[in-house]
C-alpha cells in the first residue's frame, strides 16, 4: 500500500524551483523496496542500458551547446537525468515488488481521479471566491491564473488535460467488461475535469471517443454506457451553468471552434505561427541556438527571439537536430520497449493508442518525456517490459474493482 501510494504522489507531484518531488517519492520507493533485504543487486537489461546510454549522448550534446554558447541552459541537461534516474530506480521498483499490469493501471486511474478531483475543486472554490490557489504549486505561472480553468498540481493546463484523458483510456480500454454502469461517475469526473483544464486534451478525447464507438460499433452494452456518460454530463453542465457555478468563458475557451464555427482558433493560429520558424544560422541547425522555447526569429516586437511552443521545435532550436534524432530515437526505443514480448492484441493497440495520442500532442507543446502523462506512459511501459510471464489474451484480469 505505501509502494502504491508513492507511485501516486510521484505522478501527482511538482517541481518546485530546482526539487523535484517526483523523483523524491520515486526514491522513497527504491528505498521502501529494500526494507527487507540485506543486499542490493541492480542488473540492467540490454535494451535498457541502450536507452541509458543515449539519454547520456544527449547529456553531452546539451554541454557541449552550452559551452559554445557560453550560457548554461539546464533544461535540456536535467531532463535526461531525470529520465536516467526514474528508468533505473523504477525498473527497480517494479521488479522487487513484482508490480504487474493491473497494479499499475489502478495506481495510474487513481492518480488521475484525484488529479481530476483536485482540478473541480479548484474551480469551485475559485468561482465561489472562496479560494482561488487552491492546491497550486509556485511552479505554476500566476500570471496565467484565470477563473474559468484550473491546473490541478500541474504546472500547466495542457499537463492536466493530458493526465484525464489517459485515465479515461485506461478506463475505455481496461475496465469495461464487468460493473459498466459503477464507471459512469468516474468517467463523467474525468471529462469535467477535461473541460475545466485545456482543449488539447478535450479534442483528443473526442477523437478518442469516436474510434472507440467505431471500434465498438457491435458493443451495445460500451455504446450505451458512452451515450449514458455524456448525457449526464450534458444535463449536469446545464444545471450547473444555470445556478451560475460553471463560468462563461469555460464554454466559451473550450467550446471556442464550434462556437465560432471554425476548425480554427487562436492557440491553432498562434501553432501555426510557430511552425513557420525556420533557422536563420547554421550553428543552430548542428548545436541549436542554446535557447530554451527561443526560435531565430526576432519576436514581433523586435525584442529578444520569437518562442515556439512545439515540443519538436523546441528540441531542435534548443540543442539542434542531433539532439531532436536523438530524442525521436528515443521515445520509439519506449515504444519498442512496451511490445516488448506482447501477444495480446488488446494490450497492444491500448500502447499504440497512448504512444500515438503522445506524438500527437508534442505536435503542439513540450510533452515528450514530460511530467505527467508522459510519466504515466514510462512507468507502464517499464511495467510492461519487467513483467515475466506474457499476458493472457484477455484483458479481463486487468481491471479494478470500483
Amino acid at each position: 500500500m505505501i509502494i502504491n501510494a508513492l507511485l501516486i504522489l510521484y505522478i501527482l507531484s511538482p517541481k518546485i524551483g530546482y526539487v523535484d518531488y517526483s523523483v523524491i517519492f520515486v526514491f522513497l520507493s527504491f528505498l521502501l523496496s529494500f526494507r527487507y533485504k540485506s543486499q542490493i543487486q541492480i542488473r540492467i537489461d540490454r535494451s535498457i542500458s541502450l536507452i541509458l546510454l543515449l539519454w547520456v549522448g544527449t547529456i553531452l550534446l546539451s554541454i557541449y551547446s552550452d559551452l559554445y554558447y557560453q550560457d548554461l541552459n539546464l533544461f535540456f541537461t536535467l531532463k535526461p537525468i531525470r529520465q536516467i534516474i526514474l528508468i533505473v530506480l523504477l525498473g527497480i521498483v517494479i521488479k522487487i515488488n513484482k508490480i504487474n499490469f493491473e497494479r499499475i493501471v489502478n495506481i495510474i486511474i487513481i492518480a488521475s481521479i484525484l488529479n481530476s478531483l483536485i482540478v473541480i475543486t479548484q474551480y469551485i472554490l475559485h468561482i465561489l471566491h472562496i479560494n482561488d490557489s487552491f492546491l497550486l504549486f509556485s511552479n505554476f505561472n500566476s500570471d496565467v491564473l484565470v477563473i474559468f480553468r484550473k491546473p490541478g498540481t500541474f504546472s500547466g493546463y495542457p499537463t492536466a488535460s493530458m493526465v484525464s484523458l489517459f485515465g479515461i483510456i485506461l478506463m475505455f480500454e481496461t475496465k469495461l467488461d464487468k460493473h459498466m454502469i459503477l464507471k459512469i461517475p468516474i468517467i463523467i469526473c474525468l471529462i469535467i475535469s477535461l473541460i475545466l483544464t485545456a482543449r488539447t486534451g478535450f479534442v483528443l478525447c473526442i477523437l478518442y471517443l469516436l474510434y472507440f464507438t467505431v471500434k465498438e460499433v457491435k458493443n451495445v452494452k460500451k455504446l450505451i454506457l458512452i451515450l449514458c456518460s455524456l448525457s449526464l454530463l450534458f444535463l449536469f453542465l446545464i444545471n450547473i451553468n444555470k445556478i451560475g457555478i460553471l463560468h462563461k468563458d469555460t464554454i466559451n475557451v473550450m467550446f471556442e471552434f464550434i462556437i465560432e464555427k471554425k476548425f480554427s482558433t487562436r492557440s491553432t493560429d498562434s501553432l501555426i505561427e510557430s511552425y513557420k520558424s525556420l533557422p536563420q544560422n547554421v550553428s543552430t541547425i548542428f548545436i541549436g541556438n542554446g535557447l530554451f522555447m527561443k526560435s531565430d526569429d526576432e519576436h514581433v516586437s523586435g525584442i529578444g527571439n520569437a518562442t515556439v511552443d512545439v515540443g519538436f521545435q523546441i528540441y531542435f532550436f534548443g540543442n539542434g537536430i542531433l539532439y531532436l534524432f536523438l530524442i525521436l530515437l528515443l521515445y520509439g526505443l519506449y515504444f519498442r520497449l512496451s511490445l516488448y514480448r506482447l501477444t495480446n492484441k488488446k494490450v497492444k493497440r491500448l500502447f499504440i493508442i497512448l504512444y500515438g495520442i503522445l506524438f500527437l500532442s508534442s505536435l503542439k507543446g513540450d510533452f515528450l518525456f514530460s511530467r505527467g502523462f508522459p510519466d504515466q506512459l514510462l512507468i507502464l511501459t517499464l511495467v510492461m517490459y519487467y513483467e515475466k510471464k506474457i499476458i493472457k489474451n484477455t484483458m479481463c484480469d486487468y481491471r479494478i474493482r470500483v
